[in-house]
């Protein structure tokens, strides 16, 4: 069994995902506050940095940065909320090797964390009879939306969270940020937004060979039919206007990521 820290705040030293941790991991908790954090990071048996992003402090969040300063080498994984998560990614160029997003059941997370220490100590996931991975829960499609309308943004999301993992950004430049990061399985893409618009946004994200073949649906409250013609010379999957349903909507997006 490797040996792993887990960095949160001392209220959740006995927390029910620590509890968890211990059927794959030897975990040691260590508070934010702690003088010495940085010597547990780098300590040789140290396998992976769990790091809990419930209820960071200020002052958590300094220690978390210098963290960041001063460079580690271990496995790092983030458990929080997608939002803090992606917050805190932009602090610095620590290199995170997996998010855990919260909230998350038992069965996901226990699935999560059986297949990093199995990645850790070069094992492979374990198989059924019939040489299947054995299946923990399946994750949601990740859909990003790209929209600088908050009206907008509210009703997508609220059409989408019950069937799909969201994750919002409202510019362009905030998408492209995002994709650095993360590739989602899906975007909806604005197509008039005051920084880049959507068209100028496609042309940037599809520059990069890992976000080519993103699906994207445009988003769009004009029917003017130039504006039209100028989505579709960008090759988008969808085009679809924000006056649509949304049981409209579904269908295109199950129609494209092939799922019911």
């Amino acid at each position: 069994m490797v040996n792993s820290i887990f960095v949160c705040e001392k209220k959740f030293f006995s927390c029910p995902i620590v509890e968890l941790m211990r059927k794959f991991f030897t975990v040691l908790p260590v508070s934010f506050s702690t003088e010495s954090i940085y010597d547990y990071v780098k300590e040789p048996s140290t396998a992976a940095v769990f790091i809990y992003l419930q209820d960071l402090s200020s002052e958590s969040k300094a220690e978390l940065k210098k963290i960041w300063q001063q460079g580690c080498s271990k496995p790092v994984i983030f458990i929080g909320n997608r939002e803090t998560c992606m917050q805190l990614c932009e602090m610095g160029s620590l290199i995170v090797k997996q998010y855990i997003y919260t909230p998350i059941d038992q069965v996901e997370f226990l699935g999560s964390i059986r297949h990093i220490a199995n990645e850790i100590e070069g094992k492979d996931d374990p198989k059924n009879e019939f040489g299947n991975v054995v299946p923990v829960a399946v994750k949601p499609k990740h859909i990003l939306i790209v929209d600088d309308d908050a009206i907008s943004l509210r009703t997508m999301m609220n059409w989408l969270k019950d069937a799909y993992q969201i994750s919002v950004v409202k510019s362009g430049s905030a998408a492209i940020n995002f994709l650095d990061q993360e590739t989602p399985d899906l975007i909806l893409l604005d197509y008039e937004m005051p920084d880049y618009n959507g068209p100028e946004t496609l042309r940037i994200i599809r520059k990069k060979k890992k976000n080519e073949n993103i699906p994207v649906i445009f988003l769009t409250g004009v029917t003017d039919s130039d504006m039209i013609k100028n989505a579709i010379m960008q090759k988008p999957q969808g085009y679809i206007l924000k006056t649509t349903t949304k049981e409209i909507l579904l269908e295109k997006i199950r129609d494209i990521l092939k799922v019911r």
